[in-house]
């Protein structure tokens, strides 16, 4: 009985104490609690803090400038509260989250996929019937297997033994050895199933029982079949390897490193360019760091990405935007193919200081490799400049205004698509922005980076005699980091980040009188001076303003520049355009004819631009240009309607026929001083100039 006792009181005690340990754990566990809800708490607040910093940063800043500018005494009046305005932008694509997909044929990182597969992965993608409807649907079907569209016949010929002709539309789709299996073939054909040895020439494909094709099918033989693979052209092991990757390109993270990848850059301006997601994501989150924004959507219903400017409202202010479909011709039922857009704003500071600033964000067609492609670039960028010229007419900007242009060019030569925009218009004497002619891009490495591709796409173009370029981001090397995107960059692009300063009057005056005087001397290729610029120059020669331009003007004028020439330099400029009556100076017409005998097309900083134009428009590669080849290119990338007599004018001084040097130097010509007397001398029509452009004052 006692020890019966004993051991009762023994359970009573551990049952107390087991109890004790329980509720001890309830206690540590609570503790726990409060510790991961404080952690929470301290995460969230220290996120918090460093979405504060850029702002705190900006004000810091802001209140520092505000007052150097009260100690140097620039607080009288809204003209002289700053100096030469600094700004930077940045250019982004920054991958649609809706293309964003491992699954797309373009990526596909985690399978070795090798140039030729590579395009026999986007003919099954791209596959299409005659209705028009996608064949092989969805992510894996068209790498296990895939349908394309073929032209089949049943043989007429004997020798033919009755087999069966099939012509594909979809070159790259089929090998040696494939498996397939036929639908919708011509009746008298019933083998559902053909284990083929395949012979590919170009489009043409046969079927074992057709030993030749030498004999054409009959047209009224000829019907359309679907041919459809039934062996993949990617294993099982590589479509999971394509799968387990797929995390990286997951939208829901990758937009938010894609917003801390731009405000890294700090820059006031940005052209995010395959923007989604802007109302539902950037729009907000963008203003909430203190930008505002335009944004244009791609015409297209099935694409769901456009063109977006942002700048800092405490910088900029918007006085004007537009946005432009861009018209890519007519499909086989003759209905408009719009697909890409750009959208244009006009800037201006918000202490309303210096000039507005025109900026444009655009996306021209894709397929950088796709040499055929340049046609629709081209087509798109002259609309683009045709569209600028109008909106800086209808907004009264004057052509000192800065334009910057940004974008994804798809253009693996930035130079050709410029280069036949610039003979679009120069062509055809139709109003174009100076921009057309003065503009350079800013150099950059390689901006996209993918395993079948690494290319310099991305751009930004600006005006050297506008703008003076401060700085250039330096680009990761994407031959060390991979394809992209990765953990660390969240686009298949790179973002380019430059800064710059709006030059003052005096210092761009400077920049214009330098370009003339480096024509005249012979020393460095040159962007061409706009028919205002070379007034301004003129003028500024013109010390005394007595309507011609003296020898000791410009001898002034060398030592105000520090600008070294040659003995003799002053007599062969004199000796170059008229003077004045009497020989006391040159006049302005002497002026610009000086100018235009020392610019030939070698000398432009163009002139490989409109070298690349040439071999555009020559078609038949045989270095020489006809008026039947200029014709046709012409129409297919112009904006605007041609007068023809005009250009056969043009080639009649060539005997019909331009050579590449003769045909640059033609355009160059025509870029001077808005080309009028040689056009007159070409009796070409030219139209009136664009409004806000200065006019050359009678000489004296």
């Amino acid at each position: 009985m006692g020890s019966g006792l004993t051991r009762r009181k023994h359970e009573g005690t551990l049952t107390a104490k087991v109890k004790g340990l329980e509720n001890l754990a309830i206690s540590l566990q609570q503790k726990v609690d409060e510790l991961e809800s404080e952690k929470t708490q301290l995460a969230s607040r220290v996120k918090s803090l460093e979405n504060m910093v850029p702002d705190a940063v900006d004000a810091v800043a802001m209140r520092l400038r505000l007052e150097e500018l009260t100690r140097n005494g620039f607080g009288e009046s809204p003209a002289h509260r700053a100096g030469p305005m600094h700004f930077s932008v940045l250019q982004y694509n920054i991958l649609a989250g809706y293309l964003g997909d491992n699954c797309m044929p373009w990526f596909l990182y985690g399978a070795k996929i090798s140039p030729a597969l590579r395009k026999d992965v986007l003919a099954l993608y791209g596959a299409r019937g005659a209705d028009g409807r996608v064949l092989n649907p969805g992510w894996p079907r068209y790498v296990s297997g895939g349908a394309f569209v073929a032209i089949a016949a049943v043989s007429n010929s004997e020798d033919l033994n009755g087999g069966i002709v099939v012509k594909t539309r979809s070159p790259h789709a089929l090998h040696n050895g494939d498996q397939i299996r036929l639908s919708g073939l011509p009746k008298g054909v019933v083998e559902p199933f053909v284990h083929a040895a395949w012979v590919v020439d170009d489009v043409t494909i046969e079927l074992p029982l057709v030993c030749t094709v030498e004999t054409e099918p009959r047209t009224e033989d000829l019907s359309e079949a679907v041919i459809v693979r039934e062996d993949g052209l990617l294993p099982s092991e590589a479509i999971a390897a394509v799968e387990s990757r797929n995390a990286v390109f997951s939208w829901a993270s990758r937009r938010q490193r894609i917003l801390e990848t731009v405000l890294k850059h700090r820059a006031d301006i940005l052209s995010l360019v395959e923007l989604d997601d802007y109302e539902g994501f950037f729009k907000g989150e963008l203003s909430a760091k203190g930008y505002d924004s335009v944004y244009r959507k791609r015409p297209r219903e099935v694409s769901r990405d456009g063109c977006g400017i942002f700048w800092r409202r405490s910088q900029f202010k918007l006085k004007a935007y537009e946005g432009l479909e861009f018209d890519d011709g007519r499909d086989a039922k003759q209905r408009v193919v719009k697909d890409r857009t750009c959208v244009i704003a006009l800037l201006q500071s918000v202490q309303e200081t210096g000039p507005p600033l025109v900026v444009i964000s655009t996306h021209l067609a894709r397929n950088p490799e796709d040499s055929a492609m340049t046609k629709l670039r081209a087509r798109q960028l002259a609309q683009l400049v045709h569209a600028l010229t109008q909106f800086c007419d209808a907004q009264h900007v004057p052509q000192s205004s800065p334009v910057v242009l940004m974008g994804d060019f798809n253009a693996q030569h930035f130079g050709e698509i410029r280069g036949i925009a610039r003979a679009v218009f120069q062509v055809h004497g139709k109003p174009a922005h100076s921009f057309l002619w003065n503009a350079v891009d800013v150099p950059s490495g390689f901006t996209s980076g993918t395993d079948c591709r690494k290319v310099r796409i991305d751009i930004v173009m600006y005006q050297p005699t506008l703008l003076q370029l401060i700085d250039v981001s330096t680009l990761p090397d994407l031959s060390l980091t991979g394809p992209i995107p990765n953990l660390e960059h969240p686009s298949d692009h790179l973002p380019v980040r430059c800064e710059f300063q709006i030059k003052g009057d005096h210092k761009r005056l400077r920049h214009v009188a330098k370009n003339w005087l480096d024509c005249i001397a012979g020393k460095m290729r040159l962007v061409p001076l706009s028919d205002d610029e070379l007034l301004e120059a003129f003028n500024l020669f013109d010390r005394s303003n007595s309507g011609w331009v003296s020898p000791a003007d410009l001898e002034e004028c060398l030592a105000d520049l520090d600008f070294d020439v040659s003995d003799g330099f002053v007599e062969r400029v004199f000796g170059l355009g008229s003077l004045q009556s009497g020989g006391a100076g040159l006049t302005e017409d002497g002026f610009v004819e000086a100018y235009k005998s020392c610019l030939t097309h070698h000398r432009l900083r163009c002139q490989d631009d409109l070298e690349r134009a040439f071999r555009f428009f020559d078609v038949n590669s045989n270095g020489e240009l006809t008026l039947e080849e200029l014709k046709r290119s012409l129409q297919e990338v112009s904006p605007i309607e041609y007068d023809f007599n005009s250009l056969e004018q043009l080639m009649a001084r060539g005997g019909g026929k331009l050579t590449c040097a003769e045909f640059c130097d033609a355009i160059a010509r025509l870029s001077i001083g808005g080309g009028e007397s040689y056009r007159r001398k070409l009796n070409l029509v030219c139209r009136s100039p664009v409004p806000g452009v200065l006019t050359r004052r009678s000489s004296a």
